[in-house]
């Protein structure tokens, strides 16, 4: 675990805060499939899958530079 949380779930705006960016970005790579969500109320990813998404989007772009 790399996220430094004790949460298991974040909200998608958490998520944007975390990767400086737009929920709008966040919501586009949940809608592509890239990354998972639950409907919780709102929107909620696990902490788990944040991590999940990262590594394989790090190795993507690994294979990319190689």
């Amino acid at each position: 675990m790399f996220l430094n949380t004790d949460k298991k779930f974040l909200t998608v705006a958490e998520v944007a805060e975390l990767f400086c960016c737009d929920v709008h970005q966040i919501y586009k790579v949940i809608n592509s499939g890239e990354l998972r969500c639950i409907k919780l109320g709102r929107k909620m990813i696990a902490v788990e899958w944040l991590e999940e998404f990262i590594t394989n989007r790090a190795n993507t772009t690994e294979r990319r530079v190689q």
